[in-house]
């Protein structure tokens, strides 16, 4: 038995606005391929626009998930 690795991307936009509150990003599996239940690795990287010297500022993050 072995492991299929699958890459999906996302994107979408952010409000930042200091409340704790849940978005959404849904992420597509590449075409031709579906994702499969089980465990995988999320890694999420937001670049944020600073205001005070108008450069991006980018933050990575990783979870490990359980996908059904």
């Amino acid at each position: 038995m072995g492991f299929l690795i699958n890459i999906g991307i996302g994107s979408g936009t952010v409000i930042c606005n200091n409340i704790a509150t849940p978005q959404d990003v849904i992420v597509n599996a590449i075409p031709g391929l579906t994702f499969q239940p089980g465990p995988a690795t999320l890694l999420v990287r937001l670049t944020a626009i600073d205001p005070m010297t108008s450069l991006p500022t980018i933050s990575e993050s990783g979870s490990r998930v359980n996908l059904h």
